[in-house]
């Protein structure tokens, strides 16, 4: 029924993730498809960070399915002028295959669109879907070439979060806190300030390494604390069970929004490619700019999470996919 090109382990089963953030996105995808019915079993997973082969390419014309391109920042190509391009490697050429897109995000934030980028979205996108993207900007960029069925829906990690889980989270800060820092975003000396802060207001602090090079890079700033399991499973039972009550305050968003889905006090520092700083702004994550003051004030304080998710249009975008794959089933 679905083939879903995702950033997470499905596809191809990796034991070693590089970003557990994109296990994070893939889960939520994987949860919300579930509660609409789609079982993981009549799912096809394909990586997002590999190319399909020309025999891959044979194999999907004879045998089609809803192309779901599912989160992560999937949308911008390494051809963009002095970008590092996306985490999607979308077939080569002039594919016939068209895509539906699910909470998927722009990876380069401040460019101009080149005529190749604009040409090869509006090729690959299905006209006749709907497709839903991770934020406002990105929704404005579609619209900008001219792809007007699409639905601003935040990011499927989310998707999950719902008001009594928002309302149940602490508003003041524990006695121990799991942080992250983000080792493809260093920043040393704003890094060591965050995590000397952490050691001033909290009487315990453990890391939790999001990436593959995130412990490498703590112990590199000269964090000498415990390190928890790399384990979305395990990393916050780990410090409840040594703490009991826990905050979560780092620099790695999915980090964030997975203590969130878990009740935990969380405050999302902003560095990287922007997209903490548009959730902040479009969904009211508690995100904050680095500053040893501001964050002070952020965990001393009561925190306050405005969050609100674009819910109808979710709705719609759930709808728009029943449908689809229901027609798609009756050979309509």
């Amino acid at each position: 029924m679905i083939r879903l090109f995702t950033p997470g382990t499905q596809a191809g089963r990796r034991p070693i993730v590089p970003n557990l953030g994109d296990e994070v996105i893939e889960r939520g995808i994987l949860d919300h498809l579930a509660s609409l019915g789609i079982s993981t079993q009549t799912i096809e997973f394909v990586s997002l960070q590999s190319r399909p082969s020309t025999s891959q390419l044979e194999h999907w014309k004879g045998t089609p399915k809803t192309n779901l391109v599912g989160g992560s920042n999937a949308l911008g190509w390494s051809y963009l002028p002095h970008t590092k391009g996306s985490a999607w490697k979308p077939p080569p050429g002039r594919t016939s295959m068209s895509f539906v897109l699910c909470g998927v995000g722009w990876s380069v934030h401040g460019k101009r669109l080149n005529l190749l980028t604009k040409r090869r979205v509006k090729r690959m996108l299905s006209p006749r879907d709907v497709h839903s993207v991770r934020d406002e900007y990105t929704e404005s960029l579609l619209k900008q070439l001219n792809v007007t069925n699409v639905l601003y829906t935040a990011c499927p990690s989310l998707w999950s979060i719902d008001q009594g889980t928002i309302e149940a989270i602490p508003r003041q800060r524990s006695d121990a806190v799991i942080t992250c820092v983000t080792d493809y975003a260093r920043d040393p000396a704003r890094d060591q300030q965050m995590l000397r802060l952490l050691h001033e207001l909290y009487g315990d602090v453990v890391a939790f390494p999001q990436g593959i090079g995130d412990e490498r890079y703590l112990r590199a700033l000269g964090f000498r604390g415990r390190i928890l399991s790399r384990d979305l499973d395990l990393f916050i039972k780990e410090a409840r069970a040594q703490f009991g009550s826990v905050d979560y305050v780092g620099t790695r968003l999915h980090g964030g929004i997975w203590s969130l889905r878990h009740g935990l006090r969380s405050i999302i520092v902003n560095v990287g490619d922007g997209r903490s700083r548009e959730l902040g702004r479009s969904v009211g994550l508690p995100t904050i700019e680095p500053g040893h003051d501001l964050l002070r004030e952020a965990i001393v304080g009561n925190l306050h999470i405005d969050f609100r998710l674009p819910g109808e249009s979710i709705r719609r975008w759930s709808d728009a996919m029943v449908s689809r794959l229901r027609h798609a089933g009756s050979g309509d």
